[in-house]
């Protein structure tokens, strides 16, 4: 069973919850904790806080629908770790920006060029936040010189210098890796 109380953060609809999740998941810095106002979950079973559990920001204060989404780009996002730690290392050293617009990796693709609702996350990752509420599709365009594999579904591929109609699930991201 889930701790249901209510609080200040339940208004999110879960397409946004869901989206909000997805792109911090896939920025250089992304927190799913922290208290705003003081805690929220009661002290009944099955929730029972031995210290504040600040509950308005815990994945299942959201509720059923959402939780196994946040559950799941919680991992995602552990499973990038390593990724996003050497990409901050080029900020240090290089100056290399973690989040890059297309055409710092593809300047020779003038299709790039003012795309502004994409991004790469390092080199190797293409991400199309969804932005239009209620979409359950959006186009990306995929550059030029490469191919795209998709990040959840290893046996999509994409080829470059293409635009695509690619599915913008509640709990889908469009993302690529890039080979």
């Amino acid at each position: 069973s889930l701790c249901t109380a209510p609080h200040p953060y339940m208004f999110l609809p879960a397409p946004v919850c869901s989206a909000c999740a997805q792109f911090g998941t896939f920025c250089p810095v992304f927190r799913t904790h922290g208290c705003r106002e003081g805690t929220a979950e009661p002290n009944t079973p099955p929730c029972e806080p031995t210290q504040d559990s600040c509950g308005p920001n815990e994945v299942w204060s959201y509720g059923p629908e959402v939780q196994p989404i946040l559950e799941k780009y919680i991992r995602v996002r552990a499973g990038l770790k390593p990724y996003i730690q050497a990409l901050a290392r080029n900020v240090s050293e290089l100056g290399v920006p973690t989040m890059r617009p297309l055409w710092w990796e593809f300047a020779n693709d003038a299709d790039c060029i003012g795309i502004n609702d994409q991004y790469l996350l390092g080199p190797s990752l293409l991400v199309a936040p969804v932005t239009a509420r209620g979409a359950t599709q959006r186009s990306v365009y995929f550059p030029k010189g490469a191919l795209w594999r998709n990040y959840f579904d290893a046996s999509v591929v994409v080829s470059g210098g293409s635009r695509h109609t690619v599915s913008a699930a509640i709990d889908n991201i469009p993302v690529y890796w890039r080979e």
